[in-house]
């Protein structure tokens, strides 16, 4: 009766043992199918082909049920896919405007201190000859157009970046954005201004390089190092206007001028000082040929 008793007790034991045995050889197949695939796709094919009733186990899934790809999960998990690539915050873009302006304030306050000292530096006396008397009048006209360029510069690069810093400054997708929407004239204003008075500075520099130093080889190499550092600096502004909304360098003028008159219609003190601009410079062209025979005549 033990031995019965004994065996009726090992033989479940056995059974079930035999059972678990099976069961955790069948769990473990997919798993060692998926270590080999990571390693040897063919071999990891072969292992699953041999395990009868595991053929349709795929050892890499994705998030989507298939095959796993590592971007487009990766665009998955941060919310979004290819079509929220182009989409761009819009935010306040207001430091980064009122920084632009700034980097034209500083040099433009230095050129203006220099324009001022050095537009009476060759006073213009007596007889001097044509070429000499004519030279120091332009000298002294592109040094006080300098002056009146950079303090342009000042003025609005000073008032523009104090509404930035004060007023509401609307959403955009970018900087450039925002000077085209809000700040196109001040912006347009500010670059052309400062090209122009830095221009006027360089061949002012160099005329006055040319006519004060005694040695003519020395004054002629003077006068070329200026002119081609003036080329080369407006080479890099041309080169650089691409990345900005003005794509050529010489749309700067003009567009400056167009939203000048834009302005002028809308309020007098903007048509006041383009008439008075206009005026001075018709000033200018028409007494030209009575200085040219002034001069001419020995006087």
């Amino acid at each position: 009766r033990s031995k019965n008793a004994a065996v009726a007790i090992l033989v479940p034991i056995l059974l079930l043992a035999s059972v678990n045995k099976a069961d955790s050889l069948s769990l473990s197949r997919p798993i060692i199918a998926m270590t080999r695939s990571r390693s040897d796709p063919d071999r990891a094919l072969a292992s699953s082909e041999n395990n009868g009733g595991d053929r349709d186990f795929t050892p890499d899934v994705g998030l989507g049920g298939g095959v796993n790809n590592n971007s487009q999960n990766v665009m998955a998990l941060r919310g979004g896919g290819i079509d929220n690539i182009n989409n761009v915050e819009l935010k306040s873009y207001a430091s980064e405007a009122s920084s632009l302006f700034g980097n034209l304030r500083v040099p433009a306050s230095l050129f203006a201190g220099a324009s001022v000292g050095a537009a009476f530096a060759m006073p213009i006396g007596g007889p001097e000859g044509l070429t000499i008397g004519l030279v120091k009048r332009i000298y002294a006209l592109l040094m006080i157009s300098s002056l009146a360029c950079q303090t342009v510069v000042v003025v609005v690069s000073t008032c523009t970046m104090g509404a930035l810093a004060l007023g509401a400054v609307e959403k955009t997708k970018s900087v450039g954005d925002l000077l085209e929407l809000d700040y196109s004239l001040e912006w347009i204003t500010a670059r052309f201004f400062f090209l122009t008075g830095t221009g006027c500075f360089s061949v002012g520099s160099g005329i006055r390089a040319w006519i004060t130093i005694g040695c003519p080889i020395f004054a002629r190499a003077s006068l070329g190092m200026i002119i081609s550092a003036t080329l080369l600096s407006f080479a890099f502004v041309r080169d650089t206007s691409r990345h900005g909304k003005d794509k050529l360098l010489h749309k700067l003028p003009v567009k400056f001028v167009k939203l000048l008159i834009q302005k002028a219609k809308k309020d007098w003190m903007f048509a006041l000082s383009l008439l008075v601009y206009s005026i001075t410079w018709t000033y200018i062209i028409v007494n030209a040929p009575h200085v040219w025979m002034w001069l001419a005549a020995g006087n």
